[in-house]
């Protein structure tokens, strides 16, 4: 994706992520912004329920 795009994703059950740039990455979850999940240009692999 290019610097500054967004995009949305949904789930009733779990949504898992592969993210190249983890410091470049900001997340929002069911309207909650989350910490950093990882420094710049590190491969991070993340999974989300329906509940989180």
């Amino acid at each position: 994706m290019s610097m500054g795009a967004t995009k949305t994703f949904t789930s009733d059950t779990r949504l898992d992520l592969k993210v190249g740039n983890a410091g470049g990455v900001d997340l929002e979850v069911n309207g909650k912004k989350l910490s950093s999940i990882g420094p710049n240009g590190a491969v991070v692999s993340v999974s989300y329920g329906a509940n989180s």
